[in-house]
């Protein structure tokens, strides 16, 4: 970013570059952002099974135990 800024001083036209650096940093962000989010779907996804199968379990275990008993 250093060299292009530079470049732009000499030409005088700094503030076209600098809002060209501002869109390219806020494109950046939005790609990394998307990334992240794509990568947590599926751990978010596992969790949420994991709880809910762990309260399906946890209701019908004492319901078993008790077809036992009998």
């Amino acid at each position: 970013m250093v060299q292009p800024i530079a470049v732009a001083e000499e030409s005088a036209s700094l503030g076209v570059m600098l809002l060209d650096l501002a869109t390219l940093g806020d494109r950046q962000v939005d790609e990394q952002t998307r990334a992240f989010a794509s990568l947590c779907e599926p751990v978010v996804i596992v969790v949420l099974g994991a709880l809910v199968s762990g309260l399906v379990v946890a209701m019908y275990l004492p319901i078993v135990q008790l077809g036992n008993v009998v």
